[in-house]
């Protein structure tokens, strides 16, 4: 493990006009090694109707089913995980909907 990963859960309540809001976040940094996206992997996530972008090689005891992980300042969606090991389980993510990455049309993004 040779990089670090923020693991993200988000608390829930629900306003006045009974929708559900985050009121609050906890996070906790874990080591990590990034993993590529092999190419089942993509084609899977495609079928879904989604882009698999990252996957990331962490202790099982560190993750307790965060669904969001932070890594060199972008969100992500846990997608998936599984236990590819006793000692490791692979989480992999897709870019955090609802949040704009920047694009070619203006500058300001």
């Amino acid at each position: 493990m040779d990089d670090v990963l923020t693991l993200i859960s988000q608390q829930y309540a629900i306003d006045d006009f009974g929708v559900q809001q985050i009121v609050g976040e906890e996070s906790h940094e874990i080591f990590c090694r990034v993993k590529s996206i092999n190419r089942a992997e993509f084609f899977q996530a495609m079928k879904a109707g989604f882009h698999a972008q990252i996957a990331f090689a962490v202790s099982p005891v560190d993750y307790h089913n965060e669904p969001i992980v932070e890594f060199h300042g972008k969100r992500y969606e846990i997608y998936r995980c599984f236990l590819s090991s006793a000692d490791v389980m692979e989480l992999y993510g897709k870019e955090k909907e609802g949040t704009v990455q920047g694009c070619d049309l203006c500058r300001d993004c």
